[in-house]
């Protein structure tokens, strides 16, 4: 491990401004494009049926409990055509619903079902949100303070490099796992 800190460190250590601004200006970009998509771009209407239906369900375990109970907290729905998306309240009873996805990366960004609106948690919606304004904010203000500093410490270009790389690792563990 230390052997594998050592060797990003010396990586870095030459011209570590224009390798540190490669270096994070490809997850800020590809956040931006999401960005893009899920706000900004118009999405497409499109007719689908709920396929499967799964709880999310969260355990309900605690100190002096001689048994483990488990809560449902909402749940996953797939549809005939690949599309998924999650509820948090109540559930979609209709099999037969009106999908509203972003054009690039085809995530499910509203349901309707019979001209009722379904609050969507999956996608850019609830958590992965404020992840995502978080991991962005977080490398916007690496980027101003690698532009202002003149000079920057070994500390402080360690905590840049390491602090970025975590987020990078955190950003596309969210992405892959959550299906954003």
């Amino acid at each position: 491990m230390v052997e594998a800190l050592n060797k990003i460190s010396v990586f870095f250590k030459k011209d570590f401004k224009k390798k540190f601004i490669v270096f994070v200006s490809i997850p800020l970009l590809l956040s931006t494009l999401l960005s893009i998509d899920c706000f900004l771009l118009p999405s497409y209407k499109e007719t689908d049926h709920i396929s499967q239906v799964y709880y999310i369900t969260i355990s309900n375990s605690g100190v002096g409990r001689a048994s483990r109970s488990s809560q449902t907290v909402g749940h996953k729905y797939l549809t005939q055509k690949g599309y998924s998306f999650s509820t948090q309240k109540g559930r979609v009873i209709e099999t037969e619903i009106t999908l509203h996805i972003s054009p690039i990366f085809k995530l499910v960004k509203k349901v309707t079902a019979k001209n009722r609106k379904i609050r969507v948690n999956s996608g850019m919606q609830g958590i992965n949100l404020v992840f995502l304004i978080g991991c962005m904010l977080t490398v916007i203000t690496s980027l101003i303070y690698i532009f202002i500093m003149k000079e920057i410490s070994k500390n402080a270009r360690l905590n840049l490099i390491f602090v970025n790389l975590f987020i990078f690792i955190l950003w596309t563990i969210v992405i892959i796992q959550f299906g954003v």
